[in-house]
């Protein structure tokens, strides 16, 4: 009795392990998020487009760095930090882009 208790603590200590290590979330990867609707606001996600170009670091806003909304993939997540940072064209995080 004692060795079949033994087992099952040892497959439970292995099960609990493995799925410890085989379900860890995905990193937070950003993309490069061009602002292509002049019209909406710079902190609305569908102003947006996922692109590849970047931009001079002058005058208006061309673009950010964030990660795909979950929900909506082809939308930017925009933190309330992000959001701050684009409303002030603050570019010292890295996160955004300015055009001539």
């Amino acid at each position: 009795m004692k060795s079949l208790k033994f087992k099952i603590a040892i497959l439970a200590l292995a099960c609990g392990i493995t799925s410890a290590f085989a379900f860890k979330p995905a990193p937070v990867v950003n993309s490069f998020w061009k602002y292509a609707n002049t019209l909406k606001s710079p902190t609305d996600p569908t102003a947006y487009v996922q692109s590849t170009n970047t931009c001079d670091e002058h005058g208006d806003l061309c673009g950010i760095d964030a990660p795909a909304n979950p929900s909506h993939p082809a939308q930017p997540t925009i933190s309330m930090a992000l959001q701050g940072r684009i409303n002030s064209l603050d570019t010292s995080a890295g996160d955004v882009h300015l055009q001539d």
